[in-house]
């Protein structure tokens, strides 16, 4: 097939000899172009070394060199005429390609060879290779430090240490200053948000001899008033301005005489803020008292011609006016109140700059020492942060003398650079770049410049990221470099109908500049798009019954997303085993690694882990913070504590209680009833001659782990635990088997993370333990986003950001009623022009009393961009699924939310002869659904349906409810946990697990049904076996029985008891029986199958599974056992 145009507009962007720009969809093969336009070049001659490629992630990097190596590889050992056609396909003619085939077959060994070889790194990864590089003089060692939560606390707390022992300096004085007048918190998220942006701090104040006297120089240029001036004095004096007030109060105290209430309670307020202005001297220098006075007659004056939004208040004119004052003086009132409330507005807005000025003047003296407390902390560290690379490297280039050996250097080393996600760099990473290139000037050695990126996937701007500066690098290379831009928005990813979807909801927006309606490179993909709007419930006003809070929990109330995540855990269940994905140009059924659960933010997250839960749906969170709030590992780190604190009897009680030394509830009820600490009680029962092996275990693991507290590193230390207590294996046993896979990757991830903190490396528990408790709060500000490697089957739960650059075949987008958040109320306002060495505007905001309207523009200006930036959260969010896309959230009924935009988008998606993915012939929204939720097409919206609006999906019955609790009750008796455990795993009320622990065990008590619970009479026993029926659909059987001759296969029925027909009682599960025999024939092809109903009344039901049950017939007979 020949090329498209879009496809031979790429091919000649793969030309090695001239500089290119592609911008490039998502899902169109940007790691494709990239690695081809390498192989192009080393094919052109160019040396391994001499190759530059710089992306985002370090996952990308690594992808991006697996995929050359891969690549290379196959051009070594592939056929000829394979190879010809590799090489054709990456725009070599196939005259060119032959001629060149001997020398691609060379390629590997010249690469492998190569010392360097091709350097293929993030923009940090480069920077820090700069800095190791520089000369010896203005080199600045030091580790790398991934994430400074920690390093900012105790920047803060040297901060605050300062501020104490200079009680009265500047410094202390500013700060409280400041403190008088915000919360302690916001004072903190104004300063960490100068600390965030010190590199633009650096560069805003570059020529400048007091950085914070010129910034405030410029900020008081720009507002238009200074601090010293008598804003009130001079409004108050302003000429005409008190005769003028008298005389609107005369006709407001008129309109109040003729019955109209509002004026007479405004002239009241007019006239006692008259009395006391009047009653002001005005002089610049006025006792406290007098300053209160002149702040309070401004407040009246507020309440007189303002409303709380502060906007001039709207009088009422017309008719009853002009009865009331007369024409003229109807006329005159309108006019007086027009121009004093202007007056008292704009005062009020002088009074907000002032008090903007003063913000940034002590904000950024205090600032400044923060940042200076905070840089000694690295220094104590040794260590270097994210922003320093960026900030060290631009300093380095700064200095005349390093910037020509630097330069030198990366002329001597690379000659082409390819650069990837260029849409989330920032204004100092192209700073540093174009100081490089620009160095060049006509040089023809120049090296060439192979950029791409998607300004619709920029969503970095929380990390400094400048939307604008794809546009004008391109312009920038275009003019300097002589660059070809080649637009291409063909997607290799997405199915025909996910297109459609996202095409309609932003080809016409005329707030989405810059999107051209996409293509789709696998037009017979089959797809499908869903959305679902759970109904928008108003939490009913519940009484608040007294209770004893040490026996009684809290009422539990529904939460408003709750049907939203039943859905989405019961669609899930639909699609694994049903839906079928294509994979390597062949179809399968889906597995739940196959889905990704995306969200914007992690708010009421619980929910839906909850609900997955509940339905045995096996998920795997992203990492850090989440990581750290697992059961798992605050299991892990009680027992640490316990090494560092043995007297610690809460964490002592949390680690014994653990699968890591399995002591049950019995045991911590006679370790609570000794005296003295409990470490002292669990040694002297340690010691006792009928000490159980688990506590004598546990004292002889804890005392050696204490040893080894400062001598071992904490990472050694843990891995200590983890195989000295076989800590995997404890937890795989103890947790259900749908959470395996998430528990086993998480105690993985602690082990790992211990290696990455710096308190993890060196004999420091201590350190550890608060780095720890710093990143549960604060995880992942600093280093970008690096999505958690999969493990096993199970769905992968990511923010948006984590998701970037992943793609899976099945995408739930939930919670997409969303809105933006609030605008910070403290931080850093920045105007950074792309084409520009500095910012052009850099200062300090507080929340609306602190800011006046001089800075409305910037303002303006960062609103728009946010809203710009959450359409692209949008637009990466849908464009990750290849094949089916669903999304949901609650119906809040805002046109622009993601769920009124999603909503309306689809009604208009022309889905026309688009290829639809087939769901099996029993429709998945008619069965019934896990997790306790009856099927119902309500609130599904596919292909242009209207949904209904305010139904709700109901609950199961009371009686599902009970199979299900029931079954989870044999589940985990059979594998041996107490009663107390199950009652709290599966949140019953004490009448309610009598009631379910009654009824397994009049199953339990069934004699025939001894062998299959008794563990020595049988080989093996697995509960909920998942297979694939032969529709694909996930099915379970309760319990699975080997014993030496014959297998049986157990189904629990708790419902149709009062049937005393046996026969007609099981009549509606042969169906099910039947296909639980055939696939326990197919395990066990060598033992007959035996089938039993296992009902709650003590009453079994056999079945011959070797008989004829394929079309399940009435004439099953009965098998005594």
């Amino acid at each position: 097939m020949p090329p498209t145009a879009s496809e031979h507009n790429l091919l000649h962007a793969l030309d090695p000899a001239r500089s290119t720009v592609v911008e490039a969809c998502a899902g169109s093969g940007k790691t494709w172009l990239l690695v081809s336009r390498m192989l192009r070049l080393l094919l052109a001659g160019a040396e391994p070394s001499e190759l530059l490629a710089i992306t985002f992630t370090r996952k990308a990097a690594a992808e991006m060199r697996e995929r050359l190596d891969a690549w290379l590889q196959d051009l070594a050992l592939l056929p000829a005429e394979a190879a010809v056609d590799f090489l054709v396909q990456r725009g070599l003619g196939e005259a060119q390609a032959r001629a060149a085939l001997p020398a691609a077959r060379g390629l590997l060994e010249q690469v492998l060879a190569a010392r360097p070889g091709p350097m293929i790194t993030t923009f940090h990864g480069w920077f820090f290779h700069l800095l190791a590089r520089a000369p010896l003089a203005l080199r600045v060692p030091g580790e790398i430090i991934e994430d400074a939560a920690l390093l900012r606390e105790e920047a803060w707390h040297a901060f605050v240490e300062r501020l104490g022992r200079e009680r009265g300096g500047p410094l202390e004085s500013a700060f409280a200053a400041l403190a008088a007048e915000l919360p302690l918190a916001s004072l903190r998220q104004l300063l960490d948000g100068l600390l965030a942006r010190r590199a633009e701090w650096w560069a805003a104040g570059l020529g400048s001899e007091d950085a914070v006297l010129a910034a405030c120089a410029e900020l008081q240029r720009m507002l238009g008033v200074s601090e010293d001036e008598d804003v009130l004095g001079g409004f108050y004096a302003a000429p005409g301005f008190v005769a003028e007030s008298r005389e609107y109060w005369a006709l407001l105290a008129e309109n109040g005489a003729r019955g109209l209430k509002t004026d007479a309670q405004r002239a009241l307020e007019l006239e006692r803020a008259l009395r006391g202005i009047e009653g002001i001297p005005l002089t610049p220098t006025l006792s406290q008292e007098r300053e209160r006075e002149k702040s309070e007659g401004l407040a009246r004056l507020r309440s007189v011609f303002l409303t709380q939004t502060n906007t001039v208040r709207a009088p009422r004119a017309g008719g009853e006016q002009e009865r009331r004052l007369g024409a003229d003086g109807a006329a005159r009132y309108l006019e007086l109140h027009q121009r004093l409330g202007e007056q008292v507005l704009r005062a009020i807005e002088r009074l907000a700059e002032q008090r903007a000025l003063r913000l940034n003047r002590l904000g950024l003296l205090a600032g400044e020492s923060y940042l200076h407390a905070y840089a000694e902390a690295k220094a104590t560290r040794g260590g270097l942060d994210f922003a320093d690379a960026e900030l060290e490297t631009a300093r380095l280039l700064d200095d005349d003398t390093a910037a020509a050996a630097v330069l030198m250097k990366l002329d001597c080393r690379w000659k082409h650079v390819l650069l990837d996600e260029f849409q989330d760099t920032n204004p100092l990473q192209w700073r540093i770049l174009r100081a490089w290139l620009e160095a060049y000037g006509e040089d023809a050695a120049r090296p060439t410049v192979f950029m791409v990126g998607d300004p619709k996937q920029s969503i970095y701007r929380f990390r400094r990221a400048e939307p604008r500066l794809f546009a004008a690098a391109c312009d920038w290379l275009r003019q300097r470099y002589g660059a070809a831009h080649y637009p291409h928005d063909e997607t290799r990813r997405c199915a025909p109908r996910v297109v459609a979807w996202v095409n309609a909801l932003f080809a016409e927006r005329a707030d989405y500049a810059g999107f051209r309606s996409h293509g789709a490179h696998q037009a017979g993909l089959p797809g499908w798009c869903e959305l679902y709007t759970a109904p928008a419930e108003e939490a009913a006003a519940a009484p608040m019954p007294f209770r004893n809070p040490l026996r009684d929990p809290p009422p539990v109330q529904s939460h408003k997303r709750a049907a939203e995540a039943a859905w989405v855990a019961a669609r899930i269940r639909e699609v694994v085993g049903r839906l079928r994905v294509r994979e390597g140009g062949a179809e399968r059924p889906a597995r739940y690694a196959d889905i990704l659960l995306l969200y914007a933010s992690r708010g009421d997250l619980e929910v839906f882990e909850d609900a997955l839960r509940r339905a045995g749906i096996p998920y795997l969170g992203d990492r850090r913070g989440g990581l750290l709030d697992t059961l798992e590992a605050r299991d892990l780190a009680a027992l640490l504590e316990v090494l560092v604190s043995p007297l610690d009897d809460l964490a002592l009680a949390h680690a014994l209680r653990s699968p890591v030394f399995g002591l049950d509830d019995e045991d911590l009820r006679r370790l609570a009833g000794g005296e003295g600490p409990w470490w002292a009680r669990l040694r002297e029962w340690a010691a006792a001659a009928d000490a159980p092996p688990q506590v004598t275990r546990a004292v002889r693991l804890l005392a050696d782990w204490r040893r080894q507290v400062g001598r071992l590193p904490v990472h050694d230390l843990l891995d200590r635990v983890y195989h000295q207590a076989d800590v995997p294996a404890a937890y795989a046993a103890a947790v259900p088997e749908h959470l395996r896979a998430g528990v086993l990757a998480n105690l993985e991830g602690l082990l790992n993370l211990s290696l990455s903190l710096s308190g993890g490396r060196y004999p420091s528990l201590p350190r550890f333990l608060e780095e720890l408790r710093q990143l549960r709060e604060r995880a992942g500000q600093d280093a970008p986003d690096e999505p958690p490697a999969a493990a096993g089957d199970a769905v992968r739960l990511l923010t948006i950001h984590g998701a970037k650059g992943l793609e899976a075949p099945v995408v739930f987008l939930v919670k997409a009623d969303q809105g933006t958040g609030r605008d910070d109320t403290c931080g850093v306002l920045l105007d950074w022009p792309p084409e520009s060495d500095r910012p052009a505007h850099f200062s300090l905001h507080g929340a609306a009393a602190w800011r006046g309207p001089g800075r409305d523009g910037l303002f303006q200006r960062e609103r728009e961009q946010a809203a710009r930036e959450r359409l692209n959260l949008l637009y990466v969010a849908m464009t990750r699924a290849r094949q089916a896309l669903f999304v949901s959230g609650v119906d809040d009924g805002k046109p622009e939310s993601w769920l009124g935009l999603a909503r309306e988008a689809l009604e208009r998606a022309d889905m026309a002869g688009l290829p639809e993915m087939v769901w099996p012939a029993s429709s998945p929204l008619s069965q019934g659904l896990p997790g306790g939720i009856e099927g119902s097409e309500r609130g599904v919206l596919q292909r242009g349906e209207v949904p209904a609006i305010g139904t709700r999906i109901e609950p199961a019955g009371p009686d599902a409810e009970l199979g299900i609790q029931v079954h989870a009750w044999l589940e985990g008796i059979t594998q041996g946990l107490d009663a107390d455990t199950l009652r709290a795993r599966l949140d019953l009320e004490a009448a309610r697990a009598a009631e379910v622990a009654a009824l397994a065990r009049r199953i339990l008590a069934i004699p025939e049904l001894a062998p299959a619970f008794d563990s020595s009479l049988h080989l093996r026993a697995h509960n909920e076996l998942e297979f694939l029926d032969p529709d694909g659909r996930v099915a379970r059987i309760d319990r699975l029985v080997e014993f030496a001759g014959e297998v049986w296969v157990l189904d629990y029925k708790t419902g149709d008891l009062e049937m005393p027909d046996l026969a007609r009682r099981a009549a509606p599960h042969l169906a099910q029986m039947a296909t639980y025999g055939a696939a326990a024939r197919a395990l066990f092809p060598d033992k007959p199958v035996r089938l039993a109903l296992a009902f709650c009344d003590g009453r079994t039901h056999w079945l011959d599974a070797d008989g004829d049950i394929g079309d399940h017939a009435a004439s099953l007979s009965a098998v005594p056992p």
